[in-house]
């Protein structure tokens, strides 16, 4: 509580509200009283980790360095003039539960693949990425601000609605490092194969080589400096930036 009834924000954002006597805590009350939530948790724990049960998971377990601004959808968090968190919320739907993966595997798989660095405009930006796993019936999904994955048993070929968007159809035989290729297209990345589509949606010639051992060309290895480049730069990421931080693409200013 904020020392008694005094109404407002407080630690760790919690905003105590005098006409009802609760605490909001960003995604549900709490009564300070009996000392109990009002609602479910919205983000359910994986009983196959503990991760879920650390609530600075989603800052690196660092949440004096690492934030996330209240609500869950692509966005980019320049902590500082060389680093950014790629901060992406994800819902599985799987009604005929047939899904080869966890959201706790594709979490670590996101995590190791799509963070690393690349050079902005002559700086080094550290890239961290921050996949948040939400419930497929949370406000995140009805509003549009998380990307919904359909694990279909129809679907022969996994895609993505487009580059920037938001719905992911699965094959039922799509394993961790497929759900991390088409995530990343929902977070401005293009394909690096041939017949894939670029960034810039076009098609990639069939004459092209695939690049080997990327996360967006044969999905054997983790991303490379083109497709850091373009997801730190992408134009359908909401960009927020901590105070005196000065991003190299411009975007803090």
């Amino acid at each position: 509580m904020l020392g008694g009834t005094t109404a407002g924000v407080g630690y760790a954002g919690h905003v105590f509200d005098d006409d009802s006597n609760l605490v909001y805590m960003q995604q549900r009350y709490y009564d300070p009283q009996i000392g109990r939530f009002l609602s479910i948790d919205p983000v359910a724990p994986d009983g196959s980790t503990r991760a879920n049960f650390n609530r600075y998971k989603y800052a690196t377990n660092n949440p004096y360095k690492f934030v996330d601004p209240d609500g869950r959808y692509d966005r980019l968090v320049w902590t500082s003039s060389n680093t950014v968190n790629v901060v992406i919320p994800y819902a599985i739907s799987d009604s005929n539960g047939v899904a080869r993966f966890t959201s706790a595997q594709v979490d670590a798989d996101i995590a190791k693949r799509l963070s690393g660095s690349v050079s902005v405009n002559g700086v080094t930006v550290n890239v961290i990425a921050v996949p948040v796993n939400v419930p497929l019936d949370s406000p995140e999904v009805a509003s549009g601000k998380a990307n919904v994955i359909n694990v279909d048993p129809t679907v022969t070929r996994s895609f993505t609605n487009k580059i920037g968007g938001d719905k992911i159809a699965l094959n039922a035989n799509a394993l961790p490092g497929e759900v991390s290729h088409e995530i990343t297209h929902t977070a401005g990345g293009g394909d690096q194969y041939p017949g894939g589509v670029d960034v810039s949606g076009h098609w990639i010639p069939a004459t092209s080589p695939a690049l080997a051992g990327t996360l967006m060309g044969d999905m054997q290895g983790a991303a490379n400096s083109q497709t850091f480049r373009e997801v730190v730069t992408s134009p359908t990421a909401e960009v927020h930036c901590l105070s005196g931080a000065s991003a190299p693409t411009g975007a803090c200013q």
